[in-house]
């Protein structure tokens, strides 16, 4: 039987503050909230919407719709002091709404690498970040009926 505060998975024991899969203390024992979010619109959201951004350490909106004009009016709401990197909407005709784009946010205190040599195309962010003295590639794919071109099939 294990102590207070102590989970037991695959036979390995921890208190929370242990990787149970690879059964070692994370090393510096903090937690990390990454956030992925289809929002379907940002020029519609409430204060309610930004608050919960503030929440995450880094984070990933898609279908976020917004074009030149839209993101300019968007950054003065986003949160203060994340470094935001920003992926254009496009349209498919010249009547109808902007679709895609995507948004990144990622805490000015959380190291990452600054130049991102992933391959750069439409629908797809990576982010590598340092969070807890450990390098993590994070990464989001915004799929519209273009799985496989994503894939490189």
């Amino acid at each position: 039987m294990g102590g207070v505060g102590e989970e037991e998975k695959d036979g390995i024991k921890g208190n929370g503050k242990y990787d149970r899969k690879r059964n070692r203390k994370r090393r510096d024992g903090k937690e990390y909230k990454i956030g992925f979010w289809n929002v379907a619109g940002m020029e519609n959201k409430e204060e309610d919407f930004r608050k919960k951004l503030k929440e995450w350490n880094v984070m990933f909106l898609s279908e976020t719709w917004l074009q030149k004009k839209g993101w300019e009016r968007m950054q003065k709401w986003l949160p203060k002091g994340y470094v935001w990197e920003v992926q254009e909407a496009g349209r498919k005709s010249k009547k109808g709404r902007a679709m895609g784009r995507m948004i990144m946010g990622i805490r000015d205190e959380i190291e990452r690498e600054k130049e991102n040599r992933e391959r750069r195309e439409v629908g797809l962010q990576v982010a590598k970040v340092n969070l807890g003295r450990e390098w993590w590639k994070l990464v989001s794919v915004y799929v519209n009926g273009d799985l496989e071109k994503k894939r490189g099939n």
